[in-house]
């Protein structure tokens, strides 16, 4: 279903990596177990990304894949055969990979 009939849609996937708070921080200013802060934790930046996006995480390195318009012919499915680096990650342990599904008319 397009918004405007004659544009057609244009997936895009958003894969972003992004930084999850200390949960030894997190443990002390709420006064939760070491389990319940991380779930705490992780929750709130899932519904985030959920209700905002991607790019409403702060310092979320985001990468998209090129733009490619889908025709009658593709018949909804579609592949992407790209390869994305973030070079320079400082806390691998404390980052998680997002993904979000947009689509450009």
């Amino acid at each position: 279903f397009n918004v405007v009939q004659n544009v057609p849609l244009c997936p895009v996937i958003k894969f972003g990596l992004v930084t999850l708070p200390d949960e030894q921080d997190q443990k002390q200013k709420t006064n939760q177990t070491e389990t319940s802060s991380a779930l705490t934790t992780k929750n709130t930046i899932a519904k985030e990304i959920e209700e905002n996006g991607l790019l409403s995480i702060p310092k979320a390195r985001i990468r998209c894949t090129s733009s490619k318009i889908l025709s009658k012919r593709d018949n909804g499915q579609m592949e992407f055969h790209e390869e994305m680096r973030w070079d320079n990650v400082k806390q691998p342990t404390k980052t998680a990979l997002a993904v979000e599904l947009c689509a450009r008319a």
